[in-house]
């Protein structure tokens, strides 16, 4: 979790915008972090893939813990603007 403010400990996920296997480039908005004061997007730092998220969406880091890991010499492994995987749909009778 990068420094968010003189007075700020910790901040809560409240979106990732990437996903495991997606390809960012520097600057590329990778989540939105909520503090008491502020919404903040965090962006990459380095171009490559994002190989691990390291919280959950609503989990609260201290300043200083890993958010996520980015590989710059991996291949990309889910398409751009790709979604989470959804839920198997029920059968239909028909």
């Amino acid at each position: 979790m990068p420094t968010l403010g003189d007075s700020i400990s910790e901040g809560t996920v409240v979106q990732w915008t990437k996903t495991v296997g997606q390809a960012v480039e520097v600057d590329d908005v990778i989540a939105v972090v909520e503090t008491d004061k502020v919404s903040v997007d965090i962006k990459a730092e380095v171009a490559g893939v994002i190989v691990e998220l390291c919280a959950a969406e609503e989990e609260t880091l201290d300043v200083g813990a890993d958010l996520y890991k980015i590989d710059s010499d991996a291949e990309a492994t889910v398409a751009a603007g790709a979604a989470a995987p959804a839920a198997a749909a029920e059968p239909v009778a028909a």
